[in-house]
C-alpha cells in the first residue's frame, strides 16, 4: 500500500508540474500576443488603417483586465478620433487621463481638450486644454495654450483669449 501511495504521490508531482508548465506557457503566449497587438497597432495607424489600430488597441486593453492599460487607451483614443468617433475616442482619453504618468496625463487631457472643441463644446476644451498644459512641457504645452486661446475666442472671451496667448507665447520653442 505504502508502494502505491509513493507511486500516486510522483504521479500527483508529475501533473502538478505539467499544470505549472502550462499555466507558465500560456501567460508568456499572451504576453507575446499582447506584443504583437502592440506592433501591429502602431504600424496600423502609421500607415493609416486606423481602423485596425483601433482594434488592436482594444485588444490589448482588454488583455490588461481589471486593470486599466492608460497607454492602450490612449492609443485607441487616437485612433477613434482619426476615425472621427468623437464620443469613442472622449471616453478613452478620459480613461487614459487617469493614469499617474504625467506627459502621458497631459497628452491624454490635450487630446481630449481637442475632442470638446470638435464637438463645438469650447469651455470643456478651453479648461481641459488649460489643465492639460499644467502637465506638459516646451512645445506641447504652448501648443495646449494656444489651442485653449482660441476656444476661449470662440466663446467671445477675448481677454482670457489673450491671456492664454502670452502663456502660449512664453513657452514656443520658436520664441526660445
Amino acid at each position: 500500500n505504502s508502494a502505491n501511495v509513493g507511486v500516486e504521490m510522483n504521479h500527483f508531482r508529475i501533473l502538478l508540474s505539467l499544470l505549472v508548465i502550462t499555466l507558465a506557457m500560456t501567460f508568456v503566449g499572451c504576453g507575446g500576443r499582447v506584443r504583437a497587438d502592440i506592433v501591429t497597432a502602431r504600424t496600423a495607424f502609421d500607415a493609416g488603417d486606423y481602423q485596425q489600430s483601433y482594434d488592436m488597441w482594444i485588444r490589448v486593453m482588454q488583455a490588461s483586465g481589471r486593470t486599466p492599460n492608460f497607454e492602450a487607451a490612449y492609443h485607441a483614443g487616437l485612433s477613434a478620433y482619426r476615425l472621427k468617433r468623437l464620443s469613442e475616442a472622449q471616453r478613452l482619453f478620459k480613461i487614459a487621463a487617469r493614469t499617474s504618468l504625467t506627459k502621458l496625463r497631459g497628452q491624454s487631457l490635450a487630446e481630449l481638450g481637442l475632442v470638446f472643441a470638435d464637438q463645438r463644446r469650447f469651455d470643456h476644451s478651453s479648461r481641459t486644454l488649460s489643465k492639460a498644459a499644467e502637465y506638459l512641457t516646451g512645445q506641447d504645452r504652448a501648443n495646449a495654450y494656444y489651442y485653449a486661446a482660441v476656444a476661449e475666442q470662440r466663446l467671445n472671451r477675448a481677454a482670457n483669449a489673450r491671456t492664454l496667448l502670452v502663456l502660449a507665447d512664453r513657452y514656443n520653442l520658436d520664441n526660445q
